[in-house]
């Protein structure tokens, strides 16, 4: 199911977008920012932001992960050096035209780690690039396999999730080579403090694991009769864990939040009344507050689509709106920068290639 979901969101997105050129079913992209800046010169126009990442010296990249009607130089990787202000485009090499950037991470020695079309590190922001081999698992029902999620914990192990069969590889020598790992059905994965990793499943259980992900820990969520589409695990700096799962029919849709504060061991529900459904980013600020995007409007139907950033400064019980929306469309990616300043990445269709950022003063 997660991976059918995945499908026809970028499927709908293009949906969403020919209609808006051919005028069938009008909206007003413009997007509402309150507080918020709308930061991204230089972006191109056209193209789906997949996700936001930081070196240690602020510079932000930003990744797009597929190509919208009459775009033929969209894809690949960005960088901006002030905040956000202006942006440039990254050397790809071999794959100069259109690659698709899935999945983007940076390491504690400010390398640059992206998957596009096979994952390629660079140490010199994208003059050079060193090609990686991660075990490709042979195409699932879905199509391809692809890595749709990179994390990078404290020590510089990177570990991968491939899309289709959710397996979990992990290397510790800066991806020249990779093992798998006991986490396997995976659809998101976060790291505490200690480096303990937690995976996420759609069939209501969170695996821990303590030794790299050599062994693993089953944490019973929810009941298998429960709807657990979607999962995102997200982690504060005091090591409570979160999950978000939406829930979904044609008639109806629903957010759920399942917070533990004892390493997984046990979870209480909170019904997220107010939100939408699914949430499709979240980030922590310094104080421990949650922010996520979330967005509303059937997938696979002609409803337009909006999305908005959310906070909660109460573990999740209640949650603002920050006064960030964006019509036909949805956050990929929610990050701060050292200096406190949110950032948020926004693909789909009318409001592709924006990026917004909340200043320190109202984010912290």
């Amino acid at each position: 199911m997660k991976h059918t979901i995945k499908i026809l969101m970028k499927l709908c997105a293009t949906v969403w977008f020919m209609t808006s050129c051919t005028g069938s079913n009008p909206v007003d992209s413009s997007p509402d920012i309150g507080s918020w800046q709308l930061v991204g010169a230089g972006l191109p126009e056209g193209a789906g932001l997949s996700g936001l990442a930081f070196n240690s010296k602020d510079d932000i990249f930003a990744g797009f992960d597929w190509i919208g009607s009459g775009c033929d130089q969209c894809g690949g990787i960005f960088r901006s050096t002030d905040s956000g202000a202006s942006w440039n485009r990254l050397s790809w090499g071999y794959r100069q035209v259109n690659p698709y950037v899935d999945a983007l991470a940076v390491n504690s020695r400010n390398e640059l780690f992206v998957y596009g079309g096979g994952l390629r590190r660079t140490s010199n922001s994208g003059n050079t690039w060193t090609m990686l081999d991660v075990p490709y698992d042979p195409p699932g029902p879905y199509g391809g396999d692809p890595i749709h999620q990179l994390a990078i914990n404290t020590n510089d192990h990177i570990f991968a999730i491939r899309l289709n069969r959710g397996r979990v590889y992990r290397s510790t020598d800066n991806g020249t080579t990779w093992v798998l790992t006991k986490l396997g059905g995976a659809y998101s994965i976060a790291i505490n403090s200690k480096n303990e990793l937690f995976a996420a499943r759609d069939d209501g259980f969170v695996l821990h694991s303590t030794n790299n992900g050599a062994s693993r820990t089953e944490r019973k969520v929810v009941n298998a009769d429960v709807d657990f589409p979607l999962p995102k695990v997200a982690i504060n700096s005091n090591d409570d864990i979160f999950v978000f799962v939406g829930t979904y029919s044609s008639t109806h849709s629903s957010l759920n939040m399942f917070r533990s504060f004892d390493n997984g061991k046990n979870w209480n529900k909170a019904l997220l009344s107010g939100l939408f459904t699914p949430v499709t980013a979240i980030a922590f600020n310094k104080s421990g507050d949650i922010f996520v995007g979330s967005s509303t409007g059937d997938i696979g139907t002609e409803e337009v689509r909006y999305s908005s950033v959310f906070r909660s400064n109460d573990n999740g019980a209640t949650w603002v709106n920050t006064g960030l929306t964006i019509y036909g469309g949805w956050f990929s990616s929610l990050a701060f920068d050292s200096k406190g300043n949110l950032f948020a990445g926004a693909g789909g269709a009318f409001d592709m290639s924006r990026v917004f950022m909340l200043p320190a003063e109202f984010s912290q």
